[in-house]
């Protein structure tokens, strides 16, 4: 939870400029021909703006793995001591 919180930044920043880079004209051509909110964004605008929200997941994920990596280097993992949620999530003992 903490590394989608960290990294939402990323992707929310890269949608808004998808989403503001669309032309206006576009989505109130679509509402004149009768499509509602819902139609306009599924038919209009997440197709014009896909690369963007593409764009925006791959960062996303990768600043999550870096948090993931830092976790695990910096946090140790003394046995009966440290124990945080990534590296105990991935030690061999919590799979057998």
């Amino acid at each position: 939870m903490a590394q989608v919180f960290i990294s939402a930044p990323f992707y929310i920043k890269a949608a808004r400029l998808g989403f503001a880079s669309l032309d206006r004209e576009l989505e109130q051509s679509a509402g004149l021909d009768g499509a509602n909110r819902w139609q306009v964004f599924r038919y209009v605008v997440a197709p014009l703006s896909w690369t963007a929200l593409l764009g925006g997941s791959v960062m996303t994920w990768a600043r999550a793995m870096g948090e993931f990596g830092a976790t695990i280097i910096f946090a140790g993992n003394f046995p009966g001591r440290t124990q945080t949620m990534p590296w105990r999530s991935t030690s061999a003992s919590n799979w057998i």
